[in-house]
């Protein structure tokens, strides 16, 4: 396997564990700063792999997500974990470059791909 590349893993990758829920509240309760309505609020997520953070979001919250994943297996498998969920929108796109409008996000996460990523690329991206 190529350093970086998760195609031959992407069927496995639902397997690994969940998120805490009890930091994702905290999480969403520190940058929903203006208090909106949490189904109004735009997240991006970027290297959001097979939607194991993505669904979490989507079913706690009921926000919008953006979920931007460049191996194609990866975002394969995700749509297929977040099918069931109308607030997920998946994308082909990379943290150098999301393909994402200027000013769309209320809040960009990145559960752990970050350093996968070109921090030079990357961060002026977000």
């Amino acid at each position: 396997m190529k350093q970086g590349d998760f195609t031959e893993v992407a069927k496995h990758y639902h397997n690994r564990p969940a998120y805490s829920p009890f930091l994702l509240e905290k999480l969403v309760a520190c940058i929903n700063d203006k208090n909106k309505n949490l189904k109004d609020l735009n997240i991006v997520e970027v290297g959001a792999g097979t939607g194991k953070l993505t669904k979490m979001l989507g079913e706690m919250f009921g926000c919008q997500i953006s979920a931007v994943e460049p191996n194609d297996n990866m975002r394969e498998e995700g749509q297929k974990f977040t099918q069931n969920l109308s607030n997920i929108f998946w994308h082909k796109g990379s943290g150098e470059e999301t393909c994402m409008s200027n000013n769309q996000a209320d809040w960009v996460i990145m559960a752990s791909s970050f350093h996968w990523t070109d921090p030079k690329k990357s961060l002026p991206e977000f």
